[in-house]
């Protein structure tokens, strides 16, 4: 029997009921108006407590493997066990009178899991949890007017319409095989209403190039269908309760990468292109009866995804191989970790992936706020086998997945608590198959 299934239920109480405190702080929506000028804020306070059965990974899995008892990440310990506060955000937003034109808006968002340059910190676990770095998830500007949205700074990718249809999990967000990308972009959205309760959305964005060398941004295309005639509760682990919509989308991306081979003998860049598509849904499957309230809703999302070039939106992922600059005399072309590796005959090669993910989200019958949700992703490569170099004591990998199960609970409208049991696995090209099992409680204040 697991050692966890051990541990008295008064102790798992007492820590729930510690995490639910220490998140109920005093917080308020400040609100300062000049001239019809807002200044607002929002955010949330969170807390987790994680028991992993491996000591592979932070608050966030991502598409990292799970490393095995062999390697310097997985050390000697069976398992690990965080308390954490990064995940907490908070942001500001400037809002101009409301006669203003094309209704523009100001928004910056930070949060504490900025990048370290190593794990621990100086040898210290209490310096990287106790005094994280403060980290932009989102600086843009934003006009609308007549249908059209305007977006410039950095954002959310129109490639999967993130983050509509991001997995809901208590565990730091993402999981393996869930496309996760933030990017500096200008993007343009039509909204074009069909009828009293059908939409349809056009976008086109380009993007920071995910390799300098390639010479282009990265382009991204997406069309999206929605209907009110069918609504169903869906929420994230730190959104409002609310309906959403039946919808379907497409959206494709294409990018542009430039490599030398690792035999040749100039600094000649081979050029390589790379395209991906993306097919989302949200179904509600047991829909609202006013198409307001989200009790006694079932919602079902789905994701699938196939293509070339798009590594970098599954954070984590590599395949263990590294990451790749050319030693060139005059051509810098560092590319990040998780687009491909070269062949025998020297040339690099992008990585052939595909992505699948899905949900369920049950939303219990009267105004209590509980919901659960339970879900599959996964995230492969076809074309790992042959790629290289791979570093001495690593062995490459081809495929992630994650399976769980969560329960959230509403005590008010600022504050929530959750529960849940995730199973993460790596599959590597020695046919050995690493699983770690997560058990998490967190706390959260919003606001």
């Amino acid at each position: 029997m697991n050692p966890l299934f051990l541990t008295p239920m008064k102790t798992w109480l007492s820590i729930l009921s510690l995490l639910i405190f220490s998140n109920a702080i005093h917080a308020s929506v400040l609100l300062s108006e000049f001239k019809g000028w807002q200044l607002q804020m929002s955010g949330f306070v969170e807390a987790d407590y994680t028991h992993d059965t491996s000591p592979s990974f932070l608050e966030s899995v991502g598409n990292n493997p799970i490393a095995g008892p062999d390697t310097p990440r997985g050390g000697s310990s069976p398992d690990r066990k965080q308390f954490s506060v990064r995940n907490s955000r908070f942001a500001f937003s400037v809002v101009p009178s409301a006669e203003t034109i094309f209704n523009p808006k100001a928004y910056i968002e930070l949060d504490l899991l900025g990048s370290r340059l190593s794990y621990p910190l100086g040898g210290s676990d209490d310096t990287f949890y106790g005094n994280p770095s403060l980290r932009i998830r989102h600086l843009y500007f934003r006009a609308e007017e007549g249908g059209w949205q305007f977006l410039t700074g950095q954002y959310w990718t129109l490639f999967g319409w993130v983050p509509t249809y991001v997995l809901t999990t208590a565990s730091v967000a993402p999981g393996p095989g869930i496309l996760y990308q933030r990017t500096p972009q200008f993007t343009m959205i039509l909204t074009w209403s069909t009828s009293d309760h059908t939409q349809l959305q056009f976008g086109l964005s380009f993007e920071h190039a995910s390799q300098k060398a390639g010479g282009v941004p990265n382009l991204d295309a997406g069309v999206k269908y929605s209907c009110t005639c069918a609504m169903s509760g869906l929420a994230s682990a730190t959104s409002d309760i609310k309906t959403e919509p039946f919808s379907v989308a497409l959206s494709g991306t294409l990018r542009k990468f430039a490599t030398g081979s690792t035999l040749a003998l100039d600094d000649k860049l081979r050029k390589l292109n790379a395209q991906a598509l993306a097919i989302n849904a949200l179904v509600p499957l047991l829909p609202s009866e006013d198409g307001k309230e989200a009790a006694n809703t079932l919602t079902w999302t789905g994701e699938f995804t196939f293509g070339t070039g798009y590594g970098d939106a599954f954070p984590g992922w590599s395949g263990n191989l590294p990451l790749f600059p050319y030693d060139g005399a005059t051509q810098d072309t560092y590319m990040s970790k998780g687009q491909g590796g070269y062949n025998s005959d020297g040339y690099f090669q992008l990585f052939h992936l595909q992505s699948f993910s899905t949900q369920l989200q049950y939303h219990f019958p009267g105004s209590h706020k509980y919901f659960i949700t339970t879900g599959h992703s996964e995230l492969s490569a076809s074309n790992v086998q042959g790629l290289g170099p791979i570093p001495v004591g690593l062995v490459a990998y081809d495929k992630v997945d994650m399976n769980f199960v969560n329960l959230f609970h509403d005590f008010s409208q600022q504050v929530r608590a959750a529960v849940e049991y995730a199973k993460f696995t790596t599959h590597y090209l020695n046919d050995v198959k690493l699983s770690d099992e997560r058990y998490q409680i967190s706390g959260y204040f919003r606001f």
